[in-house]
């Protein structure tokens, strides 16, 4: 997953993505979903991140 993330965001900017608030994730963090075992949604988001399909 990291990896995919760092395919178009810098390091720290991925860092700051996995600890932030993310709408597509109901405004939970993708590091607090993942937790809760639901890798499938936050990858979900990785993608319409990396495609502006939710900007």
């Amino acid at each position: 997953m990291i990896s995919l993330l760092n395919t178009y965001l810098e390091p720290e900017v991925a860092h700051d993505w996995l600890f932030g608030v993310n709408a597509q994730l109901g405004h939970r963090s993708p590091l607090d979903v993942l937790r809760e075992g639901r890798l499938s949604e936050v990858i979900a988001a990785i993608e319409s991140e990396r495609s502006g399909a939710f900007a």
